[in-house]
């Protein structure tokens, strides 16, 4: 799964995120590719999945199977909100696929030398400012002043 451009709904990182909050989700992974399902029970209709923006397969990989498999581990309906091509055959078609761009960035030094010379001056502003960002695993007891200023603002 690592080879793989996933989607936001796709990603490791949603999955886990939705396993610390409780949600209920389930990954299906072939050769070929990876699709993660979402499942919600509603009252009065019952359950239903949602494999949003997937399955997502491997560079000229297809996997036939993988909606037959998903109808036999999945009982309800199976919502797949899914790119052109990629969603199953079958069932009600409510909207067309989703048409995206995956843009491959670049290293930080090229794109900083394509930029013009007033954004460029104005990220080096930016970079030298008190803000810092930090990618770091969310902790509820070291950002608890945090969650408590968000709380209260919301």
């Amino acid at each position: 799964m690592d080879d793989l451009a996933l989607p936001l709904p796709q990603s490791e990182a949603f999955e886990r995120t939705c396993r610390l909050l409780k949600l209920p989700v389930q990954r299906f992974e072939s050769a070929a590719g990876t699709c993660l399902v979402q499942s919600r029970k509603l009252p009065m209709l019952g359950r239903f999945h949602l494999a949003s923006r997937g399955p997502v397969f491997r560079e000229g990989a297809q996997d036939p199977s993988w909606a037959a498999r998903l109808k036999r581990d999945l009982k309800g309906p199976l919502i797949v909100n899914a790119p052109v091509g990629a969603g199953p055959s079958g069932g009600w078609r409510l909207l067309g696929g989703a048409e995206l761009a995956l843009i491959d960035l670049a290293p930080a030094p090229a794109m900083r030398a394509r930029l013009q010379q007033k954004w460029r001056n104005q990220l080096n502003k930016a970079e030298r400012g008190p803000l810092r960002v930090i990618d770091q695993p969310r902790d509820a007891d070291r950002h608890a002043g945090f969650f408590d200023r968000e709380q209260a603002q919301q």
